[in-house]
C-alpha cells in the first residue's frame, strides 16, 4: 500500500497538465502575434546577444468566447533577443482561467524563454496557485506551490525543478527537494528529502438533540 504522501501526490497530478499548459499558452498566443505582425524576429544578421526589442510596464489579455480575460500576462519588462530567439521577462504575472472556471495565477522574479515557448525557466520566488470556483465542489481547495526554480516544457507537458519545492492544498503539505511532473505519463515525483503534513478532514458528526 502506498503511503499517505504519496496517495496525496498522486492525487495533485490531475492539476499539474493544466498548470503546465496555461504558463505558456497566453506567451506563446502573443509571440505568433507579434511576430506574424513583423514586430519580432527582424535584424536578423545581427548576431550579438542584445535586446532588439523590449516593452515595460506591459499587460497583455486574451479573451475567451465569452468576451471575458481568459489569460493575462503582466510584467515590468520584457527583451527580445533574435540571436537565439528567447525573450527575458522580468516580474512575470501570469493569470489564467480554464473551461471549468479554475483559476490559475503564476509568478516570479524573472523568466526566460526559450526560442518563442520551447521551454521556459521561472526564477527567483515562483509561485503558482491554483484557485477553485466558489461552486466547486473540490474537496482540496486553494493548491499552491512554491519554489525557487522550475523549468516547463510544454509541448512534452513536463515541468522540473532542482530547488526545494512546496506544494499545499487545504489538507496538506508536501514538501521535498527536486521535482519531476510528465503530464503525458500523468506522473508527479518528488525526488529527496520528501516531508508530509496532514490534516484530518472533519467528521460529519449527527447533530446532538437538545
Amino acid at each position: 500500500m502506498k503511503p499517505a504522501w504519496r496517495q496525496r501526490q498522486d492525487r495533485l497530478v490531475n492539476w499539474f497538465p493544466a498548470l503546465a499548459l496555461a504558463l505558456l499558452a497566453l506567451l506563446t498566443y502573443w509571440l505568433d502575434q507579434q511576430v506574424g505582425s513583423g514586430l519580432l524576429g527582424g535584424r536578423k544578421a545581427q548576431l550579438k546577444h542584445e535586446p532588439d526589442y523590449f516593452l515595460e510596464r506591459f499587460l497583455a489579455t486574451r479573451l475567451g468566447e465569452d468576451g471575458r480575460p481568459y489569460q493575462t500576462l503582466r510584467a515590468e519588462r520584457l527583451e527580445h533577443y533574435p540571436d537565439d530567439r528567447s525573450l527575458f521577462i522580468t516580474e512575470p504575472q501570469l493569470r489564467a482561467r480554464d473551461d471549468r472556471g479554475y483559476t490559475i495565477e503564476a509568478q516570479a522574479k524573472t523568466g526566460l524563454v526559450q526560442d518563442y515557448g520551447d521551454s521556459a525557466l521561472l526564477t527567483g520566488a515562483v509561485r503558482i496557485v491554483r484557485t477553485p470556483p466558489e461552486n466547486a465542489k473540490d474537496t482540496r481547495g486553494q493548491i499552491t506551490l512554491v519554489t525557487e526554480a522550475l523549468r516547463i516544457v510544454p509541448d512534452r507537458q513536463w515541468m522540473e525543478s532542482d530547488q526545494a519545492v512546496t506544494i499545499t492544498d487545504r489538507r496538506a503539505i508536501i514538501q521535498g527537494v527536486g521535482m519531476q511532473f510528465d503530464g503525458k505519463a500523468e506522473t508527479l515525483k518528488v525526488l529527496a528529502k520528501v516531508r508530509a503534513q496532514f490534516q484530518p478532514a472533519p467528521l460529519n458528526r449527527p447533530p446532538q438533540l437538545p
